[in-house]
């Protein structure tokens, strides 16, 4: 079977588990958030007025750092690899319909579809509720994108997702080597870990997290941010490359 046909597959199967409607969570930090403003709620309090790319990335960065979609996709990514290993899932497919390598391609992929498939989903719905609703408060100034800082805030958004990359491929890697639970539950302690070390200045230039609120607060430069995002994307791709070369070895039961 050709690796297309390896990936429909793969995705018609991950979209039909229950596991997948739970990233639809994420979609409701923007609901109360718009909510909170039309109301008037005195806990939401905001300076000046935003575009609507804005408006869905500032809802977006707040999001990421909760670490929120690191933990469901990690959950996510489990089910498509530690869990079918697990339950040998895995396995039939290796004996009917393709290689280990072509196999394991077609489920990343499959990740990668449903990454980028939520955080389009995220802003097409910030951008519906901001044209829907914040246009008509005062922190709303009508416009789809405006100026540098919109831009500012795009650059945020790719280093968070090169942090949930981070943590979603370590969860991979630890799929090889534990049980899905025990490598989910790994996967949360990482996720932890990168917000927690925000705050020790010795090493909190290795969070991506830490490097997303500096641009934010203008301690970095946008260069300097970019070359950093390389570097942490090179990182990211250390524990796949692992967990791919483990998924060749693994014995699978």
């Amino acid at each position: 079977m050709s690796l297309a046909k390896v990936y429909k597959a793969e995705l018609f199967k991950v979209l039909k588990k229950p596991v997948t409607l739970l990233l639809l969570i994420c979609l409701i930090l923007p609901t109360f958030y718009v909510v909170s403003i039309m109301s008037n709620a005195s806990h939401i309090y905001v300076q000046g007025d935003f575009d609507a790319m804005l408006f869905a990335s500032i809802n977006w960065n707040m999001l990421t750092m909760a670490g929120i979609p690191e933990i469901l996709l990690a959950l996510l990514i489990t089910h498509i690899f530690a869990y079918e290993v697990e339950q040998g899932q895995i396995k039939l497919m290796l004996v009917r319909v393709c290689s280990r390598k072509k196999l394991f391609i077609a489920k990343y992929l499959v990740f990668l579809t449903l990454t980028i498939g939520l955080y389009l989903l995220f802003y097409i719905f910030c951008i519906i509720l901001y044209y829907l609703f914040i246009v008509r408060t005062p922190l709303g100034n009508g416009l789809f994108i405006a100026g540098i800082e919109s831009a500012q805030y795009m650059l945020m958004d790719l280093i968070y997702i090169i942090q949930i990359f981070i943590v979603c491929n370590i969860v991979v890697l630890l799929g090889m080597h534990y049980k899905a639970f025990i490598s989910f539950m790994m996967g949360i302690g990482v996720t932890t870990a990168f917000i927690v070390f925000q705050f020790f200045p010795s090493i909190q230039y290795f969070v991506p997290a830490y490097i997303a609120t500096a641009v934010s607060h203008m301690k970095i430069s946008n260069s300097l941010a970019i070359i950093m995002c390389i570097v942490y994307m090179i990182i990211s791709f250390i524990p796949l490359i692992l967990a791919s070369r483990s998924f060749d070895r693994k014995d699978m039961k």
